[in-house]
């Protein structure tokens, strides 16, 4: 992922911009002490032209 100044992007897909959480942390019981990461992004405004469900199992299958 890379970000691109407004005016670059192009006019007629301007309204799928999205917005995403950056969270920074401290964990100190961790190697990597200081974490940064994308927490969310504005799923529901994402334009994406494949399937982008997540594939589960039937219930039945996940009691065995």
């Amino acid at each position: 992922m890379f970000f691109i100044e407004y005016n670059d992007v192009p006019f007629d897909r301007r309204k799928d911009i999205t917005f995403a959480r950056i969270v920074a942390d401290y964990r100190p019981q961790k190697n990597e002490k200081i974490r940064t990461c994308i927490m969310v992004l504005g799923g529901n405004l994402i334009n994406y032209p494949h399937n982008v469900s997540t594939k589960t199992a039937e219930v039945t299958t996940a009691k065995v």
